[in-house]
């Protein structure tokens, strides 16, 4: 997971009884040997915030994509279930929901037929995140009212690009 990630883990120890010290290394915002680019923000790609809508029912990825997409100028509003997601949909009234399928209970596939299924929701736009990567698990997710489906671990640069080519609530661009 870490070198898929292009990080690094280590771990070090001075002996038995004195315990293990673990280095775990993600270049989440800038690689150590790029710049910061702050032109990557919402703002500076000529987007302003976007009302986002994350779906997860992993707390982990949940907090660490909703902290990202935070610090590049976007509203994130999370839920760690379907149920929820559904309730927020039109509470919150995102402009992009992007929705882990493989939640108990109400799955992302759930959340997309109800979300498809109210004329007033429309404009939302869902995109599927998943670890499900066959050309089935594509066909599935666009089936069940899915517009875009993105693997994990998610390409932030695949999220900007839809995100980015955003024109009055569609999508101007195919990922």
């Amino acid at each position: 997971m870490v070198e898929l990630h292009k990080g690094s883990i280590s771990l070090h120890s001075e002996g038995p009884g004195t315990g293990t010290v673990v280095t775990l290394r993600l270049p989440i915002l800038r690689t150590a040997s790029a710049p910061a680019r702050p032109e990557q923000t919402a703002e500076a790609l000529g987007l302003g915030p976007v009302r986002l809508l994350l779906v997860d029912d992993n707390q982990d990825a949940l907090l660490s994509l909703g902290l990202l997409l935070e610090l590049e100028g976007h509203n994130v509003t999370t839920a760690s279930n379907g149920r929820d997601a559904i309730r927020l949909m039109t509470e919150v009234r995102p402009e992009v929901a992007i929705v882990d399928v493989g939640m108990p209970d109400v799955d992302g596939f759930d959340v997309a037929r109800a979300v498809r299924s109210e004329r007033s929701l429309d404009n939302i736009t869902l995109v599927a995140l998943t670890g499900y990567a066959a050309e089935s698990d594509k066909s599935r997710a666009l089936a069940a009212g899915f517009d875009y489906h993105l693997t994990k671990p998610l390409s932030l640069e695949k999220l900007q690009y839809i995100l980015a080519n955003r024109i009055g609530g569609k999508l101007g661009g195919l990922v």
